[in-house]
């Protein structure tokens, strides 16, 4: 009889935490694919599709190499860089853009030790939090673009800079 009162409680907490909110977000995932002669890549986003103001807005990127040979990649400008350099996201709010407010950073020309390599069929994932370089406290329904631009990269035959087109726009909710 204990048990059953006890599983019970347990069922009575698991209903009462996801009628708070509190449960886990349905997650949005957009992703773009970059061929080009032998080179492909594929770079995806994914975000809590409802995020609580006043929490941090982390996104997850994965970039991964679907090539053949291994590749090298200049993180710079990018989220695999681990914090903003550059603003990476057209963001919109009740039909107002909101402005980048994080660091601008100018560099050297990059040297092959700046490169990061991926091996094939393998990939990297970082997080990052995007209420950091951004103005994201206000309730309401965000939309979210992220521009990637172009990539630096170098493989086995060649150093390149290839063009990526934007992501779709996820539209985000902020309660």
């Amino acid at each position: 009889m204990n048990r059953i009162i006890k599983h019970l409680s347990g069922l009575a907490a698991v209903a009462l935490l996801s009628s708070c909110g509190l449960a886990h977000a349905q997650a949005l995932t957009e992703s773009v694919t970059v061929a080009h002669q032998k080179i492909s890549l594929t770079l995806s986003m994914e975000i809590d599709a409802t995020i609580s103001v006043g929490q941090q807005w982390l996104a997850k990127f994965q970039i991964r190499n679907n090539g053949q040979s291994a590749l090298s990649f200049l993180p710079w400008g990018t989220p695999w860089e681990g914090s903003f350099s550059r603003s990476l996201f057209d963001i919109e709010s009740a039909g107002r853009k909101i402005e980048y407010i994080g660091p601008m950073i100018k560099r050297r020309a990059p040297s092959s030790v700046d490169y990061v390599e991926i091996q094939p069929g393998m990939s990297r994932l970082i997080e990052l939090d995007i209420s950091s370089a951004y103005n994201l406290e206000n309730r309401g329904d965000y939309f979210l673009t992220y521009l990637p631009s172009s990539l630096a990269l170098i493989n086995q035959e060649q150093e390149l800079v290839v063009a990526v087109p934007d992501m779709a726009t996820m539209k985000v909710q902020a309660m």
